[in-house]
């Protein structure tokens, strides 16, 4: 009758065993998920930075001039004294491509009108940057 007892209990310790243990697998899948979803969610801003504008535009990207046109505003993550930057546009195939240049409006050596480098995709032009860099000019 011993025997029946202490086997019941080691079965019962065992179910609590698993149970935890299921528990802890469940929560780490839970974590691992949340994590799975924040690089999915947060991905796109820097894989497309990364990819497009270090790799794919200066292999097979296509040089043209484009004219800074206008000013931006600064981004609203930019904080409260954010400076605005030129904007550059440019034509291809009869329509007009616009973009942030990311070169300060207090940079004394641009100023609007002034041209500048770009690098776009012929098949894609709206994917484009501006390559023109202070020390070049």
């Amino acid at each position: 009758m011993n025997k029946n007892k202490n086997s019941k209990n080691m079965n019962h310790g065992k179910h609590i065993n698993k149970r935890i243990i299921r528990e802890k697998i469940e929560k780490k899948k839970g974590c691992i998920g949340i994590l799975i979803m924040l690089l999915i969610f947060s991905s796109p801003l820097w894989f497309y930075r990364g990819i497009m504008h270090e790799i794919v535009l200066p292999i097979w990207g296509e040089k043209s001039k484009a004219v800074l046109s206008g000013t931006m505003r600064p981004r609203p993550w930019s904080g409260r004294y954010g400076i605005p930057h030129y904007s550059y546009s440019f034509y291809k195939n009869g329509k007009l491509y616009r973009k942030d240049s990311t070169i300060s409006v207090e940079d004394t050596l641009y100023h609007l009108g002034d041209s500048v480098d770009i690098i776009y995709l012929e098949s894609i032009p709206s994917i484009n940057a501006c390559v023109s860099l202070k020390s070049e000019r």
